[in-house]
């Protein structure tokens, strides 16, 4: 059976004709992962810090979309990372956030809460965007770590460009799970580079951002924007050569991108017909901060101060928790498995009682 199906572009393998393609067997969205989905946090808003977790607890329709990035410990194990909330400076500043985060547990997932006043998330100087540490101690999905985020290396040795696939993960706030996070998921595709500036009407400033071709709708502010350059897509694009698949965090959208037309009424006798008020018309692209923007404030002076201070309160709290243990509990697990491997040793070299001594 013949199959058609809208797409961007040309894909490999396909028969186009018309840009309608027939036969079409190549996906232009992978199946996103569970972790990516997990990864995304809803914000929750309020005058107070009472007033946000009520909205949070209850799950009410409002509010903004996050999500967690992962940076690895300044001391200690690779393997270890702060946790940090990213979405937009326009979703936090001056208000009273609660995030509620997807969490891993015994009994599988469920949802965790952190509240946060105005003035203590991390905003950008210059760009949209603002990210908070997470200090909960709730295990959240580590989908999106630092070196998963797009920068400006990544940018040349991937060649991206406009029509390249993208996917968000977002708050649908009228169908979001309720007392639960369940995003949703778009797709899309690079409209722009950031190569020029781009009035953004929330912080009003100039800012070089992606735009993006995909739906946005109000509570979709501070969802990520996912680059999907697929297997086959390499022998289409001049200089992409040999990189295989490549799944890498574009940014965080900030939202659509309005016009406003005058409205028409054809009654009227003046040439241009215009009753004098204007509508706003989406567009249909969305205006995406670029991914590098995030790692430049968490590697700012004052995050880095933050981290280190965070990392230290931590030893001294399981420092605490040692000196607290009753003395027979109170082992390291290099001193447990000394003995127990004094233990194996010892049954090893035991004689047995009914065979003679040499």
């Amino acid at each position: 059976m013949t199959r058609y199906r809208w797409v961007s572009r040309p894909q490999v393998g396909a028969m186009v004709a018309d840009d309608w393609v027939e036969n079409l067997e190549v996906d232009l969205v992978p199946r996103v992962p569970e972790d990516e989905l997990e990864a995304v946090v809803f914000l929750y808003s309020g005058r107070t810090v009472r007033e946000s977790r009520v909205a949070a607890a209850k799950g009410r329709k409002g509010g903004a979309t996050g999500f967690m990035v992962g940076e690895p410990f300044i001391h200690g194990s690779t393997l270890d990372h702060h946790m940090y909330v990213v979405t937009n400076r326009h979703c936090v500043e001056g208000k009273a956030i609660t995030i509620r985060a997807t969490v891993e547990t015994e009994t599988g997932p469920a949802v965790a809460f952190e509240d946060t006043k105005d003035g203590e998330w991390l905003l950008s100087d210059d760009f949209d965007v603002a990210v908070h540490l997470w200090k909960s101690g709730a295990e959240t999905s580590a989908a999106h770590v630092s070196s998963s985020l797009l920068s400006h290396d990544d940018m040349r040795r991937i060649n991206v460009g406009a029509g390249d696939e993208v996917y968000t993960i977002a708050r649908f706030i009228h169908q979001d799970g309720g007392e639960k996070n369940h995003p949703i998921v778009h797709s899309g595709m690079v409209a722009k580079l950031p190569l020029d500036p781009i009035r953004n009407p929330h912080t009003k400033k100039d800012e070089y951002d992606f735009l993006v071709e995909t739906y946005s709708r109000g509570g979709y502010s501070g969802s990520p924007v996912t680059l999907y350059i697929t297997p086959e897509q390499p022998v289409l694009t001049r200089g992409r050569r040999n990189i295989g698949p490549q799944i890498l965090v574009l940014g965080v959208m900030w939202g659509h991108i309005k016009t406003f037309e005058p409205v028409i009424d054809p009654e009227i006798e003046d040439d241009d017909k215009s009753t004098g008020t204007v509508v706003g018309l989406d567009t249909m692209v969305a205006g995406v901060v670029p991914a590098w923007e995030i790692m430049n404030l968490i590697n700012r002076p004052d995050a880095v101060a933050q981290r280190k201070e965070w990392e230290e309160q931590m030893r001294e709290s399981k420092k605490s928790s040692m000196r607290a243990m009753p003395q027979s509990e109170a082992v390291t697990d290099s001193e447990d498995s000394i003995d127990k491997t004094k233990d194996l040793v010892g049954k090893l070299l035991q004689v047995p009682k009914d065979e003679p001594e040499d």
